[in-house]
Parts: C-alpha cells; sequence; structure tokens
C-alpha cells in the first residue's frame, strides 16, 4: 500500500516467501481500531481476529491508527460487515494491486471525514465510490469552505438559528427534489412550515432556486460547508 508503490518484483518476490497468492485486483479494508481495552485487545490482536474471520485470502495488519485489510476483488460487502463487526470502517475502491495506496488513501479519508461529521454515517461499512464528491470536496478544506462562504452567503444576514433551519429546509428541498410532503417527513415538520421557509429561501436566493446551475451549486456548497466542518 505504500505510495509510490514498490516494485512489482519485490512484491511478488514478498508475497512468494508468504505462500500469500497475490490477487490481480484488490480493494482495501479499514476498520478503526477498538484501543487496548477489556474485550478489545491490543491493536495487532485485532488485526489477527479480523484476519481469521476475513480469511487466509486477505492480508490484515495493524496500520496505525487503524486496522487495515487487503482483500481480493470484488469484495463481498456483506461478509465485510459480518467481519467487522460493526465497528467504524471503509472500503477503497477495486483496482490492480499495484495501486493498492489508492484504494487505502480513498478508505481510510472516507472513513476520517465520517468521523469529523463531513459524511453522513448510515452504515458501519462505508463505501468510498459512493462518496466520490465528499472525497473531492474534503481534498481541498480551504477551497470547499470558500465555496460555501460563496454560494451561501445569503443566509449570512440571517441569525444561527434562521441559518441553520433555512440551511437544512434548503439542503432537504434541493434533496427531496421540491416535494414539500418528503421534505417536510425528513426535517419531522409541518409542512407548512416547509413552504414557509421556502418563501424566505426564494426572497434570499431568488431565480437560482428555479434555474439548474444555481441549484448545483447550492446543493455543492452546502456539502462543501459539511466537509469543511463550518458554520456559513
Amino acid at each position: 500500500m505504500q505510495d509510490p508503490p514498490a516494485a512489482p518484483a519485490t512484491v511478488e518476490s514478498a508475497a512468494a516467501n508468504a505462500a500469500w497468492r497475490l490477487p490481480r485486483s484488490v480493494a482495501v479494508l479499514v476498520v478503526e481500531a477498538e484501543g487496548e481495552q477489556p474485550g478489545g485487545g491490543a491493536p495487532g490482536e485485532q488485526a489477527d481476529r479480523l484476519g481469521v474471520r476475513l480469511g487466509p485470502e486477505a492480508l490484515v495488519a495493524h496500520v496505525a491508527p487503524h486496522i487495515v485489510a487487503v482483500v481480493p476483488a470484488p469484495a463481498d460487502r456483506r461478509e465485510l460487515e459480518r467481519a467487522v463487526r460493526d465497528r467504524p470502517s471503509a472500503l477503497g475502491p477495486q483496482g490492480p494491486w499495484q495501486e493498492a495506496a489508492v484504494s487505502f488513501a480513498r478508505a481510510r479519508e472516507v472513513l476520517r471525514l465520517a468521523g469529523e461529521g463531513g459524511i453522513d454515517r448510515e452504515e458501519s461499512l462505508l463505501v468510498a465510490e459512493r462518496h466520490k464528491l465528499s472525497l473531492l470536496l474534503g481534498a481541498d478544506r480551504r477551497l470547499a469552505r470558500d465555496v460555501a462562504e460563496s454560494a451561501l452567503a445569503p443566509l449570512a444576514s440571517e441569525t444561527e438559528l434562521s441559518r441553520e433551519r433555512l440551511g437544512s429546509t434548503l439542503d432537504a428541498w434541493l434533496r427531496h427534489r421540491g416535494r414539500t410532503e418528503a421534505v417536510a417527513k425528513a426535517l419531522h415538520v409541518h409542512p407548512q412550515t416547509v413552504r414557509y421557509r421556502l418563501a424566505r429561501l426564494r426572497e434570499l436566493f431568488g431565480s437560482r432556486l428555479d434555474d439548474p446551475d444555481g441549484r448545483f451549486e447550492l446543493e455543492l456548497a452546502l456539502r462543501a460547508r459539511r466537509i469543511a466542518g463550518g458554520n456559513t
């Protein structure tokens, strides 16, 4: 997983010495270590247990501060979920073993962003391929913050509480393609409350809410704000 990658002959020789069949294609699984606590064990022991659950085709080690596994691709997601046992984890994209560093870097970054609240963690195992936009925005957090501040500037004159409510309403409205009932359900508010907030949003953002490019910019800005961890 080193970057730049080791010479192919070096990797092939090490794999042969370890009696490990080098897969043609791999994906890297990154798991949050539990720490040395009762029932958790030292990280090295956790890596050993994960290796047993994944089977002999996986290569597992403690790469501080995570437990990392190189698994043959395509990987069975359900088996991986059972193996990690609800520990926060992320799976990088599959690719040639020569590009394992890319898979490792993306899985690690997705796990970091989720830990900081930049990605909604709906399940324990996150798949990096589903969070490409978040990875792109997270690559330059200062730029992400600048994008958010510029596009969401009309909210700056609102109170902090109003900014939060209007921002969450705008986010839900964009996600649910303007369906008021769906937005209300997502926000756990009355549809009339959504209509009231949307009226205020139209006062602030005007025709941008009806323009496809404007809506895309706003959705990108809201995502960027989550990644940057700021409050616009």
